[in-house]
């Protein structure tokens, strides 16, 4: 469903760079909220954007997916274990 539409609302290019289809959906790791479809480049480089200059900064100010809300699920599941986690370090440390 997302991408069915996504795909078309990005005109069938990646959200981050505008050059290439996307063959990802991206999402954030720690809200797990759905951002948009990336190309393969951009999704294991978006730290060090090889495209254009600052294309994460304006993809992450306005993610094509924002409006809809959509929820990653494995990735909210991944946060509260790792939470789950830290909480239970900080207790037995102290």
């Amino acid at each position: 469903f997302v991408w069915k539409v996504l795909y078309p609302l990005q005109r069938y290019r990646c959200a981050a760079c505008q050059l290439r289809p996307p063959h990802v959906v991206d999402h954030d790791h720690m809200t797990g909220l759905v951002r948009g479809l990336l190309c393969w480049d951009c999704n294991s480089t978006e730290s060090r954007c090889v495209h254009t200059r600052d294309c994460f900064g304006r993809y992450r100010q306005n993610p094509p997916a924002a409006q809809f809300g959509w929820v990653y699920p494995r990735a909210v599941e991944k946060a509260r274990r790792k939470d789950a986690e830290r909480q239970a370090r900080i207790v037995a440390a102290s």
